[in-house]
């Protein structure tokens, strides 16, 4: 890594944008000059974190994760339950043994090992 490079590159910025907002700019004479997202990135990649956990963007982003996680922990509950309720439901009922469904333990052991990610990445990673 060249972290003295990076250094200066991120001071230059500073500095420039500093001066734009010193002199003005061509563009605050007339209108306004609205910030593209470019210039919104670059201002975001200068910023410390502690700054940056109180930004509209982090803050959404936060909220999208959790609903995303518990979308994953639903999923997972889902592809548990479906083969045995799938099961329980053919139980009693006469079918010709060709249409009878077997138990499938396969799509339970998937669904087990894809909940006990969706919890570490839940809960235990965030412990940590």
């Amino acid at each position: 890594m060249r972290r003295d490079e990076y250094v200066r590159d991120a001071i230059k910025r500073y500095q420039a944008r500093r001066s734009k907002e010193r002199s003005g700019g061509a563009h605050s004479r007339r209108e306004p000059r609205r910030a593209t997202p470019r210039d919104r990135a670059a201002g975001y990649a200068d910023m410390r974190f502690r700054d940056f956990e109180n930004s509209p963007i982090y803050k959404t982003a936060v909220v999208v994760n959790s609903y995303i996680d518990y979308l994953f922990l639903s999923l997972g509950i889902i592809m548990i339950i479906s083969p045995i309720y799938g099961y329980i439901s053919q139980i009693g009922k006469d079918l010709p043994p060709e249409k009878q469904n077997e138990f499938q333990l396969l799509p339970i052991f998937i669904g087990s090992f894809f909940l006990i990610g969706v919890w570490y990445f839940l809960f235990k990673n965030k412990e940590a």
